[in-house]
């Protein structure tokens, strides 16, 4: 990992600056050891019903899916199949090939069907992760008025263009992913060195074999990810005595933050596939963020905003369901008072978040549109899951 970074004063106002960063994430050990959970969740198996056509080309027969095997061997081929690339990944496997050529074809009864083990979240073998890397850019300049005015000058501007792209992003593989993945309908897949083909297992001998035994999931170097956006960024600090000319006493200072950030890019590719996030729950193209702080000795009072873009709600794509939240802004209070004396350091503190009781929902809370099972909107994500609290309290400081 390393970084490197250029700025440059040109004028007492202005300072352009860059910066080039390339980071490593390694796996964490839970990642690399866990043992995963097991499971007997059906799996359809993509090799079911292949068999050979009568000139030993890898075919399917037409009713690969019958619940009879008979039904099955009796459907004849399917044309359209013949010397498929599908067909050809499942007769590469040995166990596979063995069960046609004993028995015409991988024709499957229902305990083979349904009987299928496995893991979820499982660690792959010692040395198969990698780590992740990103490469990350900006690009920007700073603001800053001199004017000898302090109402102004407390002025601190910023706008940056940020681009991150990360590499062998590591995440959890569905068991059914592994199933597709080592046997796949576009390109010649199946090898014992397709990582995910190390998550499949066939019985190897008796009635069953060529039928799956175990098909696991877990986690692998699966993607990538590139995100970019613009930030801007404000900082006002303010002593109102500075307003009030020859004021004798302290009339207390105000902090001002404000952050605004466009996204511009957000896709993760898998497997080839890209999926375009942006706009989406979790990365709305406008977010902001405003903090408010006033401070007059041992008071200090904060209001801060936060404003959420419209975002579509079908990141999931859950039975093909979408919608749409509307822009929502949040915003929280509270009020400090610092006490201090010889034999006590105590801050007392109240405050009410969500002031305004804002609550956006998405549905029930089964989770159907992609909520967190219990919750009716998304709290990860920024959205108040409760409605307006309110809250009391002290620290004490021996």
């Amino acid at each position: 990992a390393y970084s490197v970074s250029a700025s440059r004063q040109f004028s007492n106002w202005v300072r352009p600056r860059m910066q080039y960063a390339r980071a490593v994430r390694a796996p964490n050990v839970g990642e690399l050891f866990s043992a995963g959970s097991e499971t007997f969740e059906t799996v359809v198996d993509p090799c079911r019903g292949v068999t050979r056509d009568p000139s030993g080309n890898p075919a399917f027969f037409n009713t690969p899916g019958a619940n009879d095997p008979g039904d099955v061997l009796n459907s004849g081929i399917d044309p359209a199949t013949v010397n498929s690339i599908l067909a050809q990944n499942c007769l590469a496997d040995p166990n596979v090939a063995q069960r046609v050529d004993e028995t015409g074809g991988l024709a499957l009864t229902q305990p083979e069907r349904d009987g299928t083990g496995g893991f979820t979240g499982a660690s792959p073998s010692f040395g198969t992760l990698v780590e992740e890397t990103s490469n990350s850019r900006t690009y920007g300049f700073v603001f800053t008025p001199k004017t000898g005015v302090r109402a102004v000058d407390g002025l601190e501007f910023s706008a940056d263009f940020y681009s991150i792209d990360i590499k062998s992003g590591i995440s959890q593989v569905p068991r059914d992913v592994s199933l597709t993945q080592c046997y796949r309908s576009d390109v010649l897949s199946f090898s014992p060195d397709n990582q995910f083909c190390g998550n499949v297992n066939r019985f190897t001998v008796g009635p069953q074999i060529g039928a799956l035994d175990e098909v696991s999931g877990g986690v692998l170097n699966i993607g990538t990810e590139r995100q970019s956006g613009v930030d801007v960024q404000t900082l006002y600090r303010l002593r109102l005595a500075d307003l009030v000319q020859g004021a004798g006493f302290d009339l207390g200072r105000v902090n001002v933050t404000t952050r605004y950030t466009r996204l511009l890019r957000q896709d993760f590719t898998v497997f080839g596939e890209k999926t375009d996030n942006r706009g989406k729950v979790g990365y709305a193209k406008d977010r902001a963020f405003v903090n408010m702080a006033y401070v007059n000795g041992p008071v200090t009072a904060y209001w801060q905003t936060t404003i959420i873009g419209a975002s579509d709600v079908d990141i999931f794509e859950v039975d093909d369901r979408a919608g749409r939240l509307p822009t929502v802004a949040f915003h929280d209070v509270q009020f400090r008072y610092n006490l201090q004396q010889d034999w006590l350091d105590m801050t007392l503190f109240g405050g009410v978040n969500n002031v305004f009781d804002k609550f956006v929902g998405v549905g029930g809370t089964n989770g159907d549109l992609g909520q967190p099972v219990g919750s009716r909107t998304f709290p990860a994500e920024g959205y108040e899951p409760f409605g307006r609290a309110w809250y009391l309290g002290a620290q004490i400081r021996l």
